[in-house]
């Protein structure tokens, strides 16, 4: 068997030695991933609200109410909110 620092050394099984993995851990630390803290509705809000399309569509329905179009506009304004909903 290769003992150069590259080659990990192995027990019977294949696996890292007890003493290399404790090695190990003693050097990195245990192997979990870092979680994020969830984000709260006012950044999933905001995230939403910046996008190119979303100002679009408010134009969009803003514009159908103005020209008297209510239908459209509300249409546009709820598919707007369900969009909000879903991401959230």
């Amino acid at each position: 068997m290769n003992d150069s620092p590259a080659t990990p050394k192995r027990g019977p099984t294949g696996g890292l030695s007890i003493d290399e993995a404790a090695r190990r851990l003693e050097l990195d630390g245990p192997n979990v991933t870092p979680t994020l803290p969830p984000r709260t509705l006012a950044q999933v809000l905001t995230d939403q609200a910046s996008s190119f399309i979303v100002w679009l569509l408010l134009g969009a329905g803003l514009l159908s109410f103005i020209l008297g179009e209510t239908g459209q506009g509300v249409a546009i304004l709820a598919a707007l909110v369900l969009n909000g909903a879903v991401g959230a």
